[in-house]
């Protein structure tokens, strides 16, 4: 979940039954892409600080759209 977000980055907070499903964040890898469900795009992003159930990025490049999943034949 987005807690907090800027024109930079963003604070992703991660709830706490999600955090003892998986243990830690540290699994989660430095680089990722943030998908925004509500204008369908997504940012590539940077993991700059990581706490027990939140992590900071920063945005590494411009909002791309989503691409609509093709219909299987």
């Amino acid at each position: 979940m987005i807690a907090d977000l800027s024109s930079a980055g963003a604070r992703l907070f991660v709830p706490p039954t999600s955090v003892r499903l998986v243990g830690n964040l540290e699994h989660i890898p430095n680089e990722l892409m943030l998908a925004l469900r509500s204008d369908r795009t997504q940012i590539p992003c940077e993991i700059r600080w990581r706490l027990t159930n939140s992590l900071g990025v920063r945005f590494k490049g411009p909002a791309l759209p989503i691409a609509k999943p093709r219909p299987i034949p």
